[in-house]
């Protein structure tokens, strides 16, 4: 008797984390049947790409009889709104500033040149 075993499933492109894109494509292998958030599968076949996803936490299924391998990710399509609250007013001949600002998003890293 010869043992089978089970297909090797990967996703080799897509999202990972966070991402601006509300229609995710993903490319993998080995997989026969995919799945978004719900574990309600669709055939598929190396590539999909969703229909449109609301802002939040997503999750990307793909599995080949056994095999199963999944990706979490999170949609963001609303830019932060970034404040600056204080600082120096830019009329002095001072060598450094020294700048307050804020956003309303608590997750946005801020870059400063």
């Amino acid at each position: 008797m010869i043992a089978q075993l089970a297909a090797a499933v990967a996703i080799l492109t897509g999202p990972l984390g966070l991402t601006n894109d509300s229609t995710p494509t993903f490319t993998f292998s080995g997989g026969m049947e995919c799945s978004v958030d719900a574990y309600v599968w669709h055939p598929c076949q190396d590539e999909l790409t969703t229909d449109t996803l609301a802002d939040g936490g997503h999750v990307f299924r793909v599995r080949d009889g056994a095999a199963m391998t999944y990706r979490s990710f999170t949609v963001d399509t609303v830019a932060p709104v970034v404040t600056i609250d204080g600082g120096n007013d830019g009329r002095d001949d001072a060598t450094t500033a020294d700048v307050a600002f804020s956003s309303d998003d608590p997750s946005a890293e801020f870059t400063c040149a």
